[in-house]
């Protein structure tokens, strides 16, 4: 029941990020990091990093991006150990070129 309240999560976040709901998509959010730690705590890094992508995502898109680097420095330790055609990998990639970021995983990797 949880994976499937992520996955409708995941969708409303990605919905209102592309209408630019800056709200509803913090909102949605919270719930899914709420959610994620309900399920599974720290366990469950896929989602904890999906979540984060989206996060850094968001706070570019009203206009913070100091934050959002940070975020997406977090999340390439990991998700940068991923196949390059991983759909977690390239949306990290999609939201790093938003900041003007080159090779997210050669800058940021530990």
């Amino acid at each position: 029941m949880n994976y499937f309240k992520i996955q409708q999560l995941e969708t409303l976040i990605f919905y209102f990020i592309n209408r630019n709901d800056f709200a509803k998509a913090n909102f949605y959010l919270e719930l899914l990091d709420s959610t994620i730690k309900d399920y599974a705590g720290d366990m469950y890094v896929v989602h904890i990093d999906r979540s984060k992508t989206f996060r850094a995502e968001v706070e570019l898109l009203e206009g913070d991006r100091f934050e959002a680097i940070e975020l997406l420095k977090d999340v390439a330790n990991t998700v940068c150990k991923y196949q390059p055609k991983n759909y977690l990998r390239m949306h990290l990639n999609q939201v790093a070129s938003k900041a003007e970021i080159v090779d997210v995983c050669s800058n940021f990797r530990n």
